[in-house]
């Protein structure tokens, strides 16, 4: 690992304990919004200063390991150790990375996402953009409502014929991706 992320992994374990002492204090307690602030903060330092800490814990173990090697008697056991240190460290050194990447100001705010059926009824542009999920929906004339009882059972006929069309053609889609 490099030694700036070692720093930068090291100023997180000071940095909890910093936040357990602020945490710990009265005023900060009184104030609901700075107290919430810090707790969250604690909560993602922690986090990245647990998974420092294996990371040292299992160094320390490769260490012991590489030095057991000269032992006839418990070279099997280091051996193991050692690929098993090895493997843990590598997926702790890429977790700490990935860890260590700026975070998005706007992942804590709520999200709405808005789902809309597809009608794709008359409307053939539209065709390949829809796949295996088409449900039949009642086409309209321009000012989407329906005419009459007979108008609706026209379209929705209409509208069926045109999702089996669909999946059909998406099927020859998946299986030769050329074919369109």
């Amino acid at each position: 690992m490099k030694p700036f992320l070692r720093q930068q992994l090291d100023r997180y374990t000071q940095r909890v304990e910093e936040l357990n002492f602020l945490l710990s204090r009265a005023d900060i307690m009184q104030d609901m919004t700075q107290f919430l602030a810090l707790s969250r903060e604690h909560t993602e330092v922690t986090a990245v200063a647990s998974r420092w800490a294996r990371y040292q814990e299992r160094e320390q173990d490769l260490a012991t390991a590489l030095e057991m090697l000269t032992d006839p008697e418990l070279s099997d056991m280091a051996l193991e150790e050692q690929s098993s240190a090895e493997q843990e460290m590598a997926g702790l050194e890429a977790e700490l990375q990935r860890m260590l990447l700026p975070k998005d100001p706007d992942d804590a705010r709520n999200a709405f996402i808005e789902i809309r059926r597809v009608r794709a009824a008359m409307n053939p542009p539209s065709l390949p953009l829809i796949w295996q999920g088409c449900t039949p929906a009642i086409a309209m004339p321009g000012d989407g409502k329906p005419k009459s009882s007979t108008h609706r059972k026209a379209n929705s006929t209409v509208t069926k014929r045109w999702c089996f069309a669909l999946r059909d053609k998406a099927a020859q889609l998946v299986q030769a991706p050329t074919a369109f």
